[in-house]
């Protein structure tokens, strides 16, 4: 829900295509999300943390528009949450799969139904993937596109491994995978750390955990040693050099701890 915040917020900024966000939101989700408009919150609504969302985003937009437009007709959204791109990207012969835990989904289906979705139920940190996927009708023997935005950080390295070695058990040749890392989030200016801190921190209370293991060199490490051949590694910086010029986003800031990642299954 937070993620459809600063989404919702992004849109209303011009800086992403995401008109299906503010649908998701609670009433008080929507009222923080007019908060960042104008007055005292206003300057956060365009720090970094926001800038990062932004960039992470539009990458992974990026990377499900090309591998559809070389052919990729599957897409699996893993721990999809509230994320709006069977709405948003939908072409023609294309099938989504979201996987997610079945009270998100449950949650999820009633604020933002799509057509032409299969969802699949799993606990990420428990279950066994491609059984699900596979009773749900996802096809081996063809190349699909594997989105895990903003989610290996609320698992622990050796689940995030076993994730990866999943997917690829999945994977036919020339499947993709895109997925993000982030040490300590998406900006290391002060105020948006202590923001995001004190978020963070009611998650916690709430049951919450979040994972910082994942520097660059360890998780394309992981990457390799699952089967997936690592085709582009953007930090936070280079991120923001490609997607945000000309928004009203700031740009210095963003971390270049986190960072997203393109790999191919060969």
């Amino acid at each position: 829900m937070t993620v459809a915040l600063a989404r919702a917020h992004l849109h209303w900024l011009g800086a992403i295509d995401d008109a299906h966000a503010s649908a998701v939101l609670t009433r008080r989700h929507r009222s923080a999300a007019l908060a960042f408009r104008r007055g005292p919150l206003a300057d956060y609504g365009r720090s970094p943390t926001f800038g990062y969302i932004a960039c992470r985003t539009r990458f992974f937009d990026a990377a499900v528009t090309e591998a559809m437009e070389e052919g990729l007709t599957q897409v699996v959204v893993l721990g999809a949450g509230y994320d709006s791109r069977p709405l948003r990207l939908v072409r023609p012969g294309v099938h989504f799969f979201e996987v997610d835990h079945p009270v998100t989904q449950a949650e999820k289906r009633r604020r933002l139904p799509a057509r032409g979705v299969t969802y699949v139920e799993a606990d990420l940190g428990t279950d066994h993937l491609p059984h699900g996927l596979l009773r749900s009708g996802f096809e081996r023997d063809r190349p699909a596109i594997f989105l895990a935005e903003g989610l290996t950080m609320y698992l622990d390295r050796a689940t995030n491994e076993g994730l990866f070695r999943s997917v690829a058990s999945l994977a036919a040749v020339g499947s993709r995978l895109a997925v993000d890392f982030a040490q300590g989030g998406g900006s290391v200016s002060l105020p948006s750390q202590v923001v995001a801190s004190a978020v963070r921190l009611s998650w916690q209370l709430s049951g919450e955990q979040r994972f910082d293991w994942a520097d660059e060199a360890t998780a394309l490490g992981l990457l390799r040693a699952a089967g997936w051949d690592v085709t582009d590694a953007s930090n936070g910086p280079v991120l923001a050099e490609r997607y945000l010029q000309g928004t009203p986003l700031r740009v210095e800031g963003i971390s270049p701890s986190a960072f997203c990642v393109l790999a191919r299954r060969t």
